[in-house]
């Protein structure tokens, strides 16, 4: 009986996901809320905004002395590879 009601309580949170699943994709299927995730996530501008990243200051003096690629925005490391590939082909 115990393992019965282990399955079904199983059972029971498998189909709350379910659900939450089903409500993130509807949200994801209204091109508003895309674009306030995308802008959000990914810092996205549209064409005649100007984009700004607020930088907690102690994060800041943190990362000069880390240097570490985990403490920049995702954006600057990808910017930084694109720069050593374009140094590269000179």
């Amino acid at each position: 009986r115990a393992e019965i009601a282990d399955l079904r309580h199983r059972q029971e949170q498998a189909h709350a996901r379910v659900e939450q699943l089903r409500d993130a994709k509807a949200r994801w299927q209204d091109d508003a809320y895309a674009e306030q995730q995308i802008r959000r996530r990914l810092h996205y501008v549209m064409p005649g905004e100007t984009g700004y990243v607020v930088i907690d200051p102690g994060a800041a003096q943190q990362s000069r002395t880390d240097r570490g690629a985990a403490h920049r925005p995702w954006y600057a490391n990808v910017w930084d590879g694109v720069d050593k590939s374009d140094a590269s082909d000179q």
